[in-house]
């Protein structure tokens, strides 16, 4: 993979950046996403972190160079570390665009080391797409799978699994924008599962025509069949999730809506062009 500029653990989708006359930048509109406590419901020792995803914004805004949008981020802040998935627009990985794992940290020196994996492909319009990222520190690995099959697969560095075998679970899991770098997810995801091992791929392709359920090792597991108006307020009621901080599932912002999905209902994260967020959601939002 080629060198990108920004690394962070998180699924997103690239796309333009918002123009509008009223804002400075898109990170100052309402955006909707969804998090989750991460204590409890991801393991850094090993892993499988996987959704379905549709790409859901204006059909005439084209993804362009180094635009980007978050699907999926988990972020350690002491000691450092970001995980995420993205799908970032065209550049040199050719014509199309692209989904895009960075995983990123400080070494034993603490000095920053980052690697990628990246998984090309061709969006069609009102199309759901599956991507899993799975790793392991004993195997020192980790690999993105896109509609189930393996795209990219890394040896983890020694800094990278220094600072992934150190990460806070702490923090929080978020699907959707993170605040401070404003890159708004105009998605529906359904189906997010986190695993406490890394799963066979084959397995995973195996699975893609049906929905998911809890088994042994699923550490989280959220369908977004909610029958409820997101208020900023109200969780999801997840098929299954750790509970350890009194979650009893996802927590959606306003500017997120119950629609249909890839199996029964999806959960689709929106950007409201007209309205600025307010100040106190900014501060929440710091990274």
């Amino acid at each position: 993979m080629p060198p990108y500029p920004s690394l962070l653990v998180s699924i997103a989708v690239t796309t333009t950046l918002l123009a509008s006359a009223d804002f400075k930048s898109e990170k100052d509109l309402l955006w909707g996403h969804v998090s989750y406590p991460a204590k409890g419901n991801i393991r850094m020792q090993a892993g499988t972190v996987e959704l379905w995803f549709r790409y859901d914004g204006d059909p005439e805004e084209k993804l362009e160079r180094y635009s980007r949008f978050t699907i999926f981020e988990f972020h350690s802040e002491k000691p450092y570390f970001l995980m995420g998935i993205s799908v970032r627009g065209n550049d040199k990985t050719g014509p199309n665009p692209t989904v895009l794992v960075d995983l990123r940290g400080r070494d034993e020196d603490d000095k920053p080391v980052e690697q990628f994996l990246g998984a090309p492909f061709k969006d069609e319009p009102n199309a759901f797409h599956h991507v899993a990222v799975g790793w392991d520190l004993k195997a020192m690995k980790a690999w993105v799978a896109l509609d189930g099959k393996v795209t990219s697969e890394v040896a983890l560095n020694t800094g990278l699994w220094y600072a992934m075998s150190r990460a806070s679970t702490e923090g929080r899991l978020r699907l959707g924008v993170r605040g401070k770098y404003g890159h708004h997810s105009q998605i529906v995801v359904d189906e997010f599962r986190i695993s406490d091992v890394m799963r066979p791929v084959e397995q995973l392709g195996a699975n893609l025509d049906q929905a998911l359920r809890p088994d042994p090792s699923t550490l989280l597991l959220d369908a977004f069949d909610g029958d409820f108006t997101p208020d900023g307020k109200t969780q999801t009621k997840a098929a299954f999730i750790s509970g350890f901080s009194g979650e009893k599932g996802g927590l959606p912002t306003q500017h997120t809506r119950f629609v249909p999905g890839k199996f029964g209902k999806g959960l689709q994260l929106y950007v409201d062009k007209n309205k600025p967020r307010p100040t106190s959601e900014v501060k929440e939002s710091k990274p």
